[in-house]
């Protein structure tokens, strides 16, 4: 998976099932809660999401310490390379 196609699931996953029709606040340098407005339930909702889409599964570590949408697709991209 490619950088365009993990921030296009992850804003996909954002906006269906987090934040129905926010679409605007969302960009890769985002900050999950000061700029999205994530708490923990909405984090886990994401990583649980992610994890089905991508059928892969994060470690509690590497999910709570990105912050940002951008890490976020770089752990994607790397932990889906083949």
């Amino acid at each position: 998976m490619n950088e365009n196609e993990a921030f296009a699931l992850i804003k996909r996953v954002i906006e269906e099932k987090i934040f129905p029709g926010d679409e605007a606040r969302i960009s890769m340098d985002a900050d999950l809660h000061d700029d999205l407005g994530l708490d923990s339930l909405d984090q886990l909702l994401l990583v649980m999401n992610l994890e089905r889409e991508l059928r892969i599964v994060f470690e509690e570590g590497d999910v709570y310490q990105r912050l940002l949408v951008r890490d976020l697709v770089e752990w994607i991209v790397h932990n889906t390379a083949k």
